[in-house]
């Protein structure tokens, strides 16, 4: 059944994040992939006016209350993307850090560059896109392994202050 209101659109979106939480069989993958190409077709039909990139960006917000790594599972799902190996997923990665220096260059002046009319110029903007993008390959990497780099984070950081506590406390 097609996604017909936002109603269903925003349930659609809750639907894909539960499944990109669940191990799937291969029937879930396929059930979250049509569920995404469903996601995709109502936003290009009650979006036209929007690019891809606002699309998405509408999807990915929705998601952005929910776990970041969901988030991140959905946008490849949106963007047709294969899922990468880990070896893959740092290597992109590394040049999505590669694009970061680009753009850091851009900001020291007289600094002369192969092609200069090809790289990109120096804004906070987007200095943010490139490292996002670096961020994102980095838990696609966990992702693929079976871990949720930003929740193992979230604890070494909150055991390291529960540490600091506990030593505090009994100095």
């Amino acid at each position: 059944m097609d996604i017909r209101t936002e109603q269903e659109y925003n349930a659609a979106l809750a639907c894909a994040e539960q499944l990109m939480d669940a191990e799937l069989s291969p029937e879930g993958e396929a059930e979250l992939s049509a569920l995404a190409d469903k996601i995709k077709a109502y936003e290009e039909t009650h979006y036209p006016m929007c690019g891809e990139k606002e699309r998405l960006s509408r999807a990915i917000g929705y998601m952005f209350d929910g776990p970041l790594t969901a988030a991140v599972r959905l946008y490849f799902k949106l963007r047709g993307y294969k899922m990468p190996t880990i070896e893959e997923a740092l290597m992109f990665a590394h040049t999505e850090l590669g694009e970061v220096y680009e753009i850091l260059l851009a900001q020291q002046g007289g600094w002369k560059r192969n092609h200069p009319e090809d790289k990109p110029g120096y804004s906070v903007e987007a200095l943010g896109e490139e490292l996002g993008d670096a961020i994102m390959m980095l838990i696609i990497a966990g992702v693929v392994v079976g871990t949720n780099p930003v929740e193992a984070l979230r604890a070494k950081m909150m055991r390291k202050l529960r540490e600091k506590k506990d030593a505090a406390e009994t100095a």
